[in-house]
């Protein structure tokens, strides 16, 4: 007689169950000498990696399992080590939360809520050793600061490896990184330079171009300005090179640019969604879809109201990040608006797939209180001046007082200038004075970012 083992379903169960306490090793070791934590993290990345390899056979109930168990333990965290989430959450206890309809019972935070709060209240104290304060890049005006948590960075690099899995590479590519310095989990994966080192010539001579000649690294993971400036040093040096995988983020990058930057470097160009607060909220499959991660959290997308909209419909994104224990960010709007779909993704992955329609705000604020957004701005630079200005930024010195920097185009003049300084102070109802600012190039930040818009007072 044989006996046959459901085999499929026993492996589908043990890894739902590893997902499920995704971090357990290294929680369990994160007070032990680096060598052994370091072996931990080996042995939990190979876990984790098979399991995500079985997830893809999951179906929706699979996935509600796993996120409701790393909710439960979110939440009860969050309660038990906070007396201001005790409050904030209005009494609702983890026995209340059994399934992801129960999350409507709680609150919803927003940046500026968080702002107006001490941060010390919002953090667990018994987790204050493995705080990392950081902030927002202040891209929208609203920078927040915060603290991850340390057990996030091991966690995070793993992601990476599910990046370049999603995207149709077979294992992790040796990895160089341009910028950045923020991104703490990308600190031992790679080769990495500044932005100041890549626009000192000296520099790229003497460590970049040795590097890329004797290490050969096939991806390249930077943010999209970065990305740019570095394809024209190469030019500008004479130096050619090219990657199997590059990784953008931060910014947007056209079709243009990355057509241009594929045939440069003869590589596959990616990116996923994220933010400073959550550092993976959407992955890129080689079809170029982004897949929600349930594995990391728990996204909502809601209506003005609070209320859940049905699928293919544009809300507010509201996200449960279940990896921060030192400063949970539990139903936290991040200010952007999206649409998650019904219709499967062609590259066969079950997990549903999300399009990110846009930042749901973005304004200057006139001395007399008045809101300008930014998109009417740029909509207005797009439709009377698409043809002469290559590239802009704004920077909001003073209340009253706006820089517009830009790069002109070949057949810009300086006739133009008048018109340009009409149409701005137009759009700030008179009260902001204008002053323009033509320069050659416009630089990425020190985080290799090169925002819309900086408030500097």
């Amino acid at each position: 007689m044989v006996y046959r083992v459901p085999h499929l379903i026993n492996m589908k169960l043990i890894a739902r169950h590893i997902l499920q306490r995704r971090g357990y090793l290294i929680d369990l070791f994160e007070r032990s000498p680096t060598l052994v934590r370091e072996i931990v993290e080996f042995v939990e990345t190979i876990l984790q990696s098979w399991a995500m390899r079985k997830s893809d056979s999951f179906t929706m109930l699979d996935w509600e399992s796993v996120k409701v168990a790393k909710l439960k333990k979110l939440f009860e965290n969050a309660t038990t080590v906070s007396r201001w989430h005790r409050i904030f959450f209005n009494k609702v206890r983890n026995a209340d939360i059994n399934s992801l309809a129960d999350i409507a019972r709680l609150p919803i935070s927003t940046r500026r809520y968080l702002k107006n709060n001490p941060i010390r209240d919002q953090i667990s104290q018994i987790r204050i050793p493995y705080a990392i304060k950081t902030s927002t890049s202040g891209s929208t005006a609203e920078p927040l600061a915060f603290y991850y948590d340390g057990r996030m960075i091991p966690l995070t690099k793993m992601d990476i490896l599910n990046e370049f899995i999603y995207f149709g590479s077979k294992s992790m590519p040796r990895c160089f990184v341009i910028g950045l310095g923020t991104h703490l989990w990308l600190d031992s994966i790679g080769f990495r330079v500044s932005s100041i080192q890549l626009e000192q010539r000296s520099e790229r001579k003497r460590i970049l171009y040795p590097f890329l000649e004797t290490q050969n690294p096939r991806a390249l993971i930077t943010t999209t300005s970065l990305m740019l400036r570095f394809a024209k040093l190469l030019k500008d040096d004479g130096f050619a090179f090219g990657f199997d995988y590059m990784k953008y983020v931060g910014e947007p990058m056209s079709a243009i640019n990355r057509n241009a930057l594929e045939l440069q470097f003869g590589a596959k160009i990616f990116t996923t969604y994220a933010s400073r607060e959550v550092p993976l909220i959407g992955i890129q499959c080689s079809k170029r879809f982004f897949h929600i991660t349930p594995w990391v959290s728990h996204i909502e997308i809601l209506d003005e109201s609070g209320k859940p909209v049905n699928d293919n419909a544009e809300g507010r994104i509201v996200i449960t990040y279940f990896e921060n224990y030192v400063m949970p960010f539990i139903r936290y709007d991040i200010g952007d608006r999206g649409i998650i779909h019904s219709e499967p993704c062609p590259c066969g992955r079950k997990t549903k797939t999300i399009t990110f329609t846009g930042r749901a705000g973005g304004s200057i604020e006139t001395p007399s209180g008045k809101s300008v957004m930014l998109l009417a701005i740029s909509s207005a630079i797009a439709k009377n001046f698409h043809d002469t200005i290559a590239r802009f930024q704004l920077e909001q010195t003073a209340p009253e007082k706006l820089i517009f920097r830009f790069v002109p185009s070949a057949r810009y003049t300086p006739a133009a200038d008048k018109q340009l300084i009409q149409t701005l102070s137009s759009l700030l109802y008179n009260e902001i004075a204008c002053e323009l600012d033509r320069v050659p190039v416009i630089l990425p930040n020190a985080e290799g970012k090169t925002p819309i818009f900086i408030k500097s007072f």
